[in-house]
């Protein structure tokens, strides 16, 4: 099965701009119906868009993340175990240079 690279981007509150978060997935070569995005507080990963991308991503698949306060990905809600678990490969954009704010 090929591999396929989605984003998923999150900005705290509907006032936030994502444009640099889009942008860094853009230079990545994330496909525009491969991104997710939610506006909502990152206090817990009840998230819409991110639940959804959770269910499609599949065994080597590449999930791109950009943005400052990321790194929690790593720690909440059994993420990174899930993630390794099935074997979903991460790339942290900000950790590429990409983060410009």
């Amino acid at each position: 099965m090929a591999q396929i690279i989605y984003g998923y981007i999150r900005v705290s509150t509907k006032e936030q701009n994502e444009d640099r978060q889009l942008i860094a997935l853009s230079e990545f070569q994330v496909p525009q119906e491969n991104i997710f995005m939610d506006k909502l507080s990152g206090k817990d990963f009840n998230r819409p868009q991110y639940r959804k991308l959770m269910r499609r991503l599949r065994p080597g698949d590449v999930l791109a993340l950009c943005g400052k306060g990321h790194e929690d990905y790593q720690v909440i809600d059994g993420v990174t175990l899930y993630l390794d678990e099935h074997r979903i490969v991460r790339e942290w954009l900000e950790r590429k240079g990409l983060d410009k704010a």
